[in-house]
């Protein structure tokens, strides 16, 4: 029995499935690559393989639902998508990686920002996940009402997306619905800051007046002046960035 048998046995996985996804592995490594099976075998332990073979499985019954046949995917992109996805055990978050797959290998992408993307989904978590989703669909709300209402303005009537600012959140709005503490919440709002897809709302500068007298000691009469100060206001509130948008919506696949 050969090793890529015994990991099959080993983790009781139907031949057929693992055959299907090998497969679908082969057509996107291109031909440069000889036997996959083989060779995820001799990288990974069967854990790490059974990942694979859930995950790339999923990915390619995305694709035959729209009949899309898999294109080659860029080694360097490639490489990184095999190395992370086999370590995620979490079965929604293997189906984000799935659906990343199947994008990638089916419509033409930013290669660089892919492997942004990869970067952040091997370290997201599936509270910070449930977050962005969340954000995301209210952000589509938004934007089908901003774009309606554009319809009748002639500078924004041929639009056909919104800036990501459309959307302003303040997430401790939602701390009932998404079921999470104040604490959670800035948590992992300073995570997904630092991953670059939010970032908090563009400070306002705040002008104030007020009256206030001189006194001229010289003549002995007196003014009034008006004086004005700035303040500049932060903001706890937070939006999508082009990139977040970006890295959601490779998330996402739609049927």
């Amino acid at each position: 029995m050969s090793n890529i048998d015994k990991i099959i046995e080993a983790i009781n996985i139907p031949k057929r499935i693992v055959d299907n996804a090998e497969l679908f592995l082969k057509k996107l490594l291109g031909p440069a690559i000889g036997q996959t099976g083989e060779l995820i075998a001799d990288q990974i332990r069967y854990r790490r393989f059974k990942n694979q073979v859930v995950i790339f499985t999923k990915a390619k019954e995305l694709l035959e639902s729209k009949s899309i046949e898999p294109k080659q995917i860029n080694l360097k992109t490639l490489s990184p998508l095999l190395e992370y996805s086999s370590l995620e055990e979490d079965e929604k978050v293997q189906n984000i990686w799935s659906n990343v797959i199947a994008n990638i290998s089916s419509y033409e992408t930013e290669q660089s920002l892919n492997l942004k993307c990869i970067e952040i989904l091997k370290e997201i978590t599936p509270d910070e996940i449930l977050i962005l989703d969340f954000f995301f669909e209210k952000f589509r709300v938004d934007e089908k009402v901003t774009l309606e209402n554009w319809k009748n303005q002639s500078w924004f009537k041929d639009r056909t997306s919104v800036y990501p600012d459309n959307s302003i959140f303040a997430p401790w709005d939602f701390k009932e619905t998404l079921q999470m503490t104040q604490e959670q919440l800035d948590l992992y709002i300073d995570r997904l800051i630092s991953f670059g897809v939010i970032r908090y709302e563009q400070p306002n500068l705040r002008e104030s007046k007020e009256n206030a007298h001189i006194q001229d000691i010289f003549s002995g009469t007196s003014q009034s002046v008006e004086l004005k100060s700035y303040e500049l206001e932060t903001s706890e509130r937070v939006h999508f960035t082009n990139f977040g948008l970006y890295f959601v919506k490779l998330c996402k696949y739609e049927k």
